[in-house]
């Protein structure tokens, strides 16, 4: 076998090149995959032989999840083996990368897994005619993004998690869209009730707005309290399996309170009628919308919706339970009923 040496006298490495023919199964697979194969970018031209053009990442299986990985010199007449290494752990050469990393003064080698965020690689460094790994790496920053959202969604950051969401690589590949609406929708209702009670209705709308921008991301028609028309269209809708109508209504109401309570009329009475489209008989809601109405100066539309608040009331014999201020619209409106 007839060995070139080569030194690099700059970078201090010294290898011993050899026509990549000397290798017969390299070769088959070089002439099958040379171009899904990585260049390794940005190495110091010091460290590039002479007659080498592309410094690139070639390999052969040799083992389960193994490879011998092996460091090409490619140019216009030679295409020569300069080193060569072990590989272990996944693998995926249509989706590499390979790089010269100036800090550690070695090679960077990466792959990405189909359909995921998740990567593999190594750090080598190249001595003469070893590619010696000083570090596996792996990492997944999709499924930390994940984790990070549940966190953050724990302490009322609904922002900060919408944020991590929207960054998030192949999202269908880690969660299911209805199941991570109703995780900021549960998430941000907890924390609005809390702002609410410590008198800050301003602050949970806030909150709701950010979960909506949150939730753009996850295929949910928008808004999505005005997102079905009826049982049938949620029954069918990703959400169906993660909550229930009921469930979903008691939040988008106590939405509409809190925009009724925080002076947005326009927005609670938009949210109210999402509401009563889905759950006509939710009675809380016709009380909320007339509320809302009311504040709108609409006071013939608020008082119809106060008699069927009242009407439903006294049906299941919670007439004492009608607000005062109920009764004394409808009174200052009608006239005694």
């Amino acid at each position: 076998m007839k060995y070139v040496f080569i030194m690099v006298m700059a970078g201090s490495i010294v290898c011993f090149a050899y026509p990549i023919s000397d290798i017969p199964e390299l070769e088959e697979t070089w002439a099958a995959n040379q171009y899904v194969f990585p260049l390794v970018y940005d190495v110091p031209d010091s460290l590039i032989p002479n007659g080498v053009t592309d410094l690139i990442i070639a390999a052969v299986p040799a083992g389960e999840l193994a490879l011998t990985v092996y460091l090409i010199g490619d140019g216009s007449e030679v295409t020569d083996v300069l080193a060569s290494g072990p590989y272990q752990g996944e693998c995926n050469f249509a989706k590499s990368s390979a790089l010269w990393s100036p800090e550690k003064s070695a090679i960077e080698l990466y792959f990405q897994m189909p359909y995921c965020a998740r990567y593999a690689g190594a750090v080598y460094e190249w001595t003469g005619y070893d590619l010696v790994p000083v570090e596996w790496l792996s990492g997944d920053p999709s499924m930390d993004a994940l984790e990070n959202i549940d966190s953050l969604l724990a302490i009322g950051e609904i922002e900060q998690a919408g944020i991590e969401l929207g960054n998030m690589f192949y999202p269908g590949s880690y969660y299911y869209p209805g199941e991570m609406a109703m995780k900021f929708l549960r998430s941000t209702h907890e924390h609005a009730l809390a702002e609410y009670r410590a008198a800050n209705p301003d602050g949970a709308v806030q909150l709701f707005i950010e979960a909506e921008e949150a939730m753009s991301y996850q295929l949910i028609t928008n808004p999505w309290y005005r997102a079905f028309e009826d049982s049938s269209d949620f029954n069918e809708s990703d959400l169906h399996p993660y909550t229930t109508i009921g469930e979903f209504t008691m939040i988008a109401n106590d939405y509409g309170f809190f925009l009724e309570q925080a002076g947005m009329y326009e927005e609670a009475v938009d949210v109210l009628y999402g509401v009563l489209t889905l759950d006509p008989q939710r009675m809380v809601a016709y009380l909320n919308l007339g509320d809302a109405l009311w504040g709108l100066n609409e006071y013939h539309n608020a008082v119809s919706e106060y008699l069927v608040y009242k009407e439903m009331m006294e049906a299941v014999e919670l007439e004492e339970d009608i607000p005062e201020r109920v009764n004394q619209r409808v009174l200052n409106y009608t006239g005694p009923i």
